[in-house]
């Protein structure tokens, strides 16, 4: 081989050595056919895209591994080619691959010419498989996002970043009315309120902001409440979710919003807020717990009315509010009955956190949850301390109206045959019997006052009797109180300390009935001591106010105290824990009602064991002296004609026998009419008449004698074994008759029957005769 044979040889293997090297490089597959579609030559990628190696086809026609589908168009081209005509560059199709898998190739092929002619086809094959993967997926998506906004019952929005809507979902009918072309021709300022285009408009400026700061996060989103306008004029509120749309590099380029009717929710929590505001407003205390009965939320009125913040309540129990008033059984009951899905209504003492207690009248409802289980229970409760007390009160004072009328009765009836008994006894003492007699006598006298005494004390606790204020040294009385006691102090081994403030004022104050008081409590505290164990110290002590405008009087003792169960009741009248003989049950009623008709206040302070305080406060008010009127009265003339009415046929004969012992004329009647009638035929000085009478009463008998002699009715008096009733206290004392009451000392009776003579003589129209008496009333 010469020199240039050698030379060109090595050119060749150059040219196929670089040829080679190229189309092993490329990672598309290259081949050439002929024009029957015979594989001429095939790169190593054609290889790896049909898994056959190229010795396997190297001749054979290529046309058996498209699909019928390509190998169409494939077959279309080459007829193209060889009519002399240049088909598309590009071919789209599917090949078989030798494992039986298809793959989707990207063929451009061009014509080999030479001399002019065309002698076969070069083509350049790219596996597409992963792209057409990739569209299809995202041709899918695409269909099934567009799937979804057109069904979607949210509304699915596009808009630019100027605000332009460029797509929105047909869903936007059913919110607005509109369809999704009229919707599409909107403004901003068409479909949205001012206050939520604001809104929008704030958002869009705001996240803009954010991304030029740097601070762009792709997957960021927010959620704002718009007010949409709709067709028919209303709007509706919507929840709408807003994000960025980007482009590849991430810069925003739209505006994508999804919405929904959140017109039923907000209708929800409206009427939500408004429960909450009700339930945070209510007077009542509120509280809920879980089914254990752990405390999740209180209102402010159940601080008001316990004293626990709901900081301080939440998380525990209402056993916080326990105030040991109740037994196991009375809360096992309560439980029982929520649990068993019923409500609870009851009264309950509970303690406040102060340690206070009160009354409450407490509801308790069970709360299902969806699935009929109980799940919370809420308890409604309302202060009724106020109520009880003044329940209480109702009932007391219907007790005391009730009592009232009752001892009134016994009243009447007793002091009837008292007046008879004392009466007698006065005028026995006067016939100046032996001394064994006068003894007796007077024993008879003791006895009856004693009794009256007695009837007293149950009139003073069950009837209001205006105090006659004068001017009192209230540690003046106290100090003779406690003087009374001395001796009986004594023998019970009891100590009495005394601590008087020197500076208290004078006070206006009934001394008998703040007598009574003192007495009452100190008698009560030695009974107690000496009954506990046999001694004691009583503590007396009285202090002006720093205003001095009230006085306060201690009475304490250190003994048993009273049980609680007691203490509710102990101003009841008849109320005694004393055994028989040794109490009324009056004393406490008695210093209660004094103290009440002074204006005055009865506390008590007690600890069992430790001992119990009586704390009276009073006004010191301004006291009036009460001098006794100097008044020269007549006695009793001969011939005084006197008409006396009273039921009561003992006392009647005893008044008539007394007058007549006197050397009055004396007529007696047994009740009004008979007066009546006798008035009606002749007159009288004197008439005497007893208040209670059956069919007309004393009262109403006056009033009539009145109505047709006022004369007649001046010379009147009253006399009665019980003013109970207010109105007939008031009544007799607006008459201006002189009063007196059964049992009587005959001194009283007959100065009563001197003051009528004398208004009498005021008046100008004395009796027949008459004499004159210096008496002092």
């Amino acid at each position: 081989m010469t020199m240039q044979e050698l030379l060109a040889q090595a050119l060749v293997w150059e040219s196929e050595e670089f040829f080679r090297l190229i189309t092993g490089s490329i990672h598309d597959a290259i081949f050439v056919t002929d024009l029957e579609g015979r594989l001429v030559f095939a790169n190593k990628r054609a290889e790896a895209i049909s898994g056959y190696r190229v010795e396997e086809f190297r001749g054979k026609e290529l046309w058996c591994i498209l699909v019928p589908e390509t190998l169409a168009q494939a077959q279309a081209r080459l007829d193209a080619v060889r009519a002399g005509e240049t088909p598309s560059p590009i071919l789209e199709g599917q090949i078989i691959r030798k494992d039986g898998s298809l793959a989707w190739v990207e063929v451009s092929a061009s014509n080999i010419e030479q001399n002019g002619r065309v002698v076969g086809r070069l083509g350049v094959v790219r596996d597409v498989t992963d792209r057409k993967r990739a569209d299809e997926a995202l041709r899918e998506s695409e269909r099934r996002y567009r799937l979804l906004a057109e069904n979607s019952t949210d509304v699915i929005w596009v808009r630019d970043l100027n605000l332009r809507l460029t797509y929105i979902s047909p869903s936007v009918a059913k919110l607005r009315g509109y369809t999704a072309e009229e919707a599409m021709a909107q403004s901003p300022e068409e479909s949205l309120t001012p206050a939520s285009l604001e809104i929008v408009g704030r958002a869009t400026v705001e996240e803009l902001a954010r991304e030029r700061a740097g601070q762009a996060d792709p997957f960021r989103s927010r959620t704002v409440e718009l007010e949409v306008k709709r067709k028919d004029g209303s709007t509706v509120w919507t929840e709408v979710k807003i994000s960025f749309m980007r482009d590849e590099t991430g810069r925003p380029i739209g505006i994508l919003g999804v919405g929904r009717d959140i017109s039923e929710r907000r209708r929800v929590e409206d009427n939500m807020r408004l429960q909450s505001a009700a339930l945070e407003a209510a007077v009542n205390g509120i509280l809920i717990t879980d089914r254990e009965g752990t405390i999740i939320w209180t209102n402010p009125g159940f601080t008001q009315l316990t004293g626990y913040d709901a900081d301080e309540a939440v998380g525990r129990t209402p056993g916080i509010l326990k105030s040991g008033r109740h037994d196991a059984p009375f809360y096992h009951d309560l439980w029982q009955t929520i649990r068993s899905g019923r409500a609870w209504h009851g009264e309950i003492v509970n303690r406040r956190k102060d340690g206070s207690l009160y009354h409450e009248e407490q509801t308790i409802t069970p709360v299902r949850g969806r699935d009929g289980e109980i799940t919370h229970f809420i308890a409604i409760k309302q202060d009724i301390t106020a109520r009880k007390r003044l329940t209480e009160r109702l009932v007391q004072t219907e007790k005391l109206a009730t009592l009232g009328e009752l001892v009134g009765g016994i009243a009447h009836e007793l002091n009837n045959p008292l007046a008879v008994m004392l009466g007698h006894a006065q005028m026995l003492r006067r016939t100046g019997q032996d001394p064994q007699v006068e003894a007796r006598v007077a024993k008879i006298v003791d006895a009856a006052n004693r009794a009256a005494r007695i009837v007293r004390n149950f009139l003073t606790a069950v009837r209001r009797r205006p105090p006659e204020k004068t001017a009192v040294s209230i540690n003046e009385i106290i100090q003779k109180t406690l003087d009374l006691l001395t001796y009986q102090a004594r023998v019970g081994n009891i100590e009495i300390v005394t601590d008087l403030s020197p500076d208290v004022p004078l006070a206006a104050a009934d001394q008998q009935q703040l007598q009574q008081v003192i007495l009452n409590l100190a008698n009560n505290a030695l009974q107690a001591m000496r009954s506990a164990h046999g001694r004691g110290r009583l503590t007396v002590g009285c202090d002006p106010s720093p205003d001095r405008s009230k006085v306060t009087i201690r009475v304490s003792d250190d003994g048993p105290g009273i049980p609680p169960e007691h203490l509710p009741r102990i101003f009841e009248p008849l109320f005694t824990t004393k055994p028989p003989g040794e109490g009324t049950g009056l004393g406490l009623a008695i210093v209660q009602a004094i103290v009440t008709e002074h204006g005055g206040t009865l506390a008590v302070e007690t600890e069992c064991g430790r001992g119990t305080t009586f704390t009276v406060t009073l006004p010191i008010g301004t006291p009036v002296a009460l001098e006794p009127a100097h008044l020269t009265l007549p006695a009793i003339p001969q011939g005084l004609r006197v008409l006396v009415a009273d039921d009561e046929t003992p006392v009647r004969e005893m008044i008539v026998e007394a007058l007549r012992g006197k050397g009055a004329r004396v007529e007696a009647v047994s009740n009004g009419q008979e007066a009546l009638d006798l008035l009606s035929r002749s007159t009288v000085d004197v008439l005497i008449l007893d208040v209670r009478m059956p069919g007309m009463t004393g009262t109403q008998l006056w009033e009539r004698i009145k109505s047709v002699s006022p004369d007649a009715a001046c010379r009147t008096m009253f006399c009665t074994g019980s003013v109970v009733r207010e109105t007939t206290r008031r009544f007799i004392e607006d008459t201006g008759c002189p009063t007196v009451s059964k049992p009587f000392e005959w001194s009283e009776f007959f100065a009563a029957v001197a003051e009528v003579l004398s208004r009498a003589t005021q008046n100008g129209k004395p009796p027949h005769a008459s004499a004159t008496v210096t008496a002092s009333v």
